[in-house]
């Protein structure tokens, strides 16, 4: 009897599972849908995004070209100094010293033999600049030829030029100022001697005169450079002779200054005492060799910061390199590329940015989600619902965007495409799709 009534246990479980399973598919309801779209016209955008990073556009170092002292200290960081100012005084040491004496003696000799030329000198009538020298030294110039030029500052008219001219004829002697020099009527020297035309025949004459003007140009070439090397002029009657200056090459903010600059402080030339940025900012960025010619000079993009990612600023392509940066990959080569914007101060130097170049748009294109398209080789494709099948339908795409895919044909408006073409259940694929 026992054995006889498992069979109708097992049957009475069995029914009792399939209500269970029954119960549970009600609840869940169907099998998810599978969401299809439509062609429609809508903007298709194209971008590049670039990583970068925020900085000043020039950078440099302030570094002395001799070795002294420091009379007064550098200025502070973020303290702001103009294009020339002077940014460290220096008393020099002996050594350069006795070079601006022994330059500063050999000048004055050679001056004053100068002064004492028994030849016709040739002076500016106007005050200004010697912009250039119009005859060559040695040459023979006519009386009224123009020697030299002269540019002088007009109050209305800006810079004017102003000919000067020989008072009589004769041959030029070698030229004692030197184009970019102040001159004056009032000048102790004039711009150049000349020798008389009749004895400009004796080859002696020109010699004998030409010796001490040659000595009084080298000397005041030896001192031109020592008044670049001080950062001062030689001679002077307000500055001792031994002190020196370090100028800021640049208009910006001191980034940087090194530590225990105070007065008597010994200074080594070449010595690194501050860094100075200009007040511009950059985003620098570098580029891999695909999008390099995407970028033209003048470009306009728009900038996000990572610390800020609310806000966004528009900037244009300054410029690009031309030459590949050094890296380790071999397969490829990456350029620098500048982009000049203004941000406000709260975004400081060295924050990390994105850099949204606009590739390619369409207005209002003929669109499919870039997610409905399948890439295949060689083509393109979408699923279209074709009564109760699904249909793989080759397409021609246009402009490829970051969301959208221009359709140029395949499809229509009243076309079925399926948005995940994964999620198309392979029993409902049509045969005949390719």
């Amino acid at each position: 009897m026992r054995r006889r009534g498992w069979p109708g246990l097992l049957w009475l479980l069995a029914a009792a599972a399939a209500g269970v399973l029954l119960t549970l598919s009600i609840r869940r309801g169907p099998g998810p849908q599978l969401e299809s779209v439509h062609l429609t016209r809508q903007p298709v955008e194209q971008t590049l995004v670039l990583r970068g990073r925020l900085q000043r556009a020039v950078q440099v170092e302030v570094r002395p070209s001799l070795a002294g002292w420091v009379v007064a200290a550098p200025p502070e960081i973020g303290q702001h100094v103009k294009e020339g100012e002077r940014v460290l005084s220096l008393r020099a040491d002996s050594a350069f010293v006795a070079q601006v004496e022994e330059a500063l003696s050999a000048w004055r000799d050679a001056r004053f033999a100068v002064r004492r030329l028994e030849r016709v000198p040739v002076r500016s009538a106007v005050a200004g600049r010697l912009l250039r020298f119009d005859a060559a030294a040695g040459s023979h110039v006519g009386q009224g030829q123009t020697v030299a030029t002269v540019e002088s500052e007009g109050s209305a008219a800006g810079k004017a030029e102003h000919p000067v001219t020989a008072p009589v004829a004769g041959q030029l002697l070698p030229f004692v100022a030197s184009p970019g020099a102040p001159v004056s009527p009032s000048d102790e020297l004039p711009l150049v001697f000349l020798i008389p035309e009749q004895e400009s025949r004796d080859p002696r004459a020109f010699e004998a005169a030409a010796e001490p003007l040659v000595r009084a140009q080298q000397a005041e070439a030896q001192l031109r450079r020592l008044a670049q090397t001080a950062a001062r002029p030689y001679p002077s009657d307000q500055l001792p002779v031994d002190r020196a200056f370090v100028l800021a090459p640049l208009e910006g903010e001191v980034t940087w200054r090194a530590s225990g600059l105070a007065a008597g402080t010994p200074i080594r030339p070449d010595q690194r005492v501050l860094a100075l940025a200009s007040r511009e900012r950059i985003v620098l960025v570098r580029v891999h060799e695909v999008d390099y010619p995407v970028l033209q000079a003048g470009q306009a993009v728009t900038i996000t910061f990572d610390a800020s990612p609310d806000r966004t600023f528009p900037a244009r392509l300054s410029s690009k390199s031309h030459t590949p940066l050094e890296t380790i990959y071999d397969q490829f080569s990456e350029y620098d590329a500048v982009f000049s914007l203004s941000v406000p101060p709260d975004l400081v130097d060295g924050m990390s940015c994105n850099v949204v170049v606009a590739v390619g748009s369409r207005p209002l294109a003929a669109s499919l989600p870039i997610s409905a398209v399948v890439r295949g080789p060689g083509e393109r494709s979408v699923w279209v619902r074709r009564s109760d099948r699904w249909e793989l339908v080759p397409v021609q795409t246009g402009l490829v965007g970051d969301l959208r895919v221009e359709i140029l044909g395949g499809v229509t408006t009243d076309d079925e495409v399926a948005l995940k073409p994964a999620m198309v259940p392979p029993s409902e694929r049509s045969t005949r799709s390719r």
